[in-house]
């Protein structure tokens, strides 16, 4: 795989294009862990996009909106990326999400994921950026 990313770096690439679920395997599985190193040493930023990489999420939500289908994957992803801290583990990764607009960020972090952490008897600080 890391021959495969090079090529891509050399040839023009610009980031890795990861969907909020691939494979069925959310993206806080020990499966990418080498991918999260690859891009990292290569600088090559993990691109998450609004998309579904899991039939069998996707055959689950057939008759609901596009919002359940595909763009709620990215903001799990975005969950993922905290609760697990990835990027503690992987300090070198830059992380993007795509196509998915902005307003569920300021929910994410400053409601569910200080619940979440709240209710596990953990501390999440409000990480705003500071004037």
């Amino acid at each position: 795989m890391r021959d495969e990313l090079e090529w891509s770096k050399t040839t023009g690439a610009c980031g890795v294009f990861m969907r909020g679920l691939e494979c069925e395997r959310p993206l806080g599985s020990p499966y990418f862990y080498p991918l999260w190193e690859m891009s990292g040493d290569l600088d090559l930023p993990v691109c998450i996009h609004s998309a579904n990489g899991s039939f069998l999420h996707h055959d689950f939500f057939a008759e609901d909106t596009t919002f359940t289908k595909f763009k709620l994957t990215a903001v799990g992803a975005c969950h993922t990326l905290i609760e697990k801290e990835l990027p503690k583990q992987f300090p070198k990764v830059r992380w993007s999400f795509v196509e998915v607009s902005a307003q569920w960020v300021p929910y994410v972090l400053l409601n569910d994921l200080a619940d979440r952490y709240r209710r596990q008897g953990k501390s999440f600080r409000d990480r705003r950026a500071r004037r």
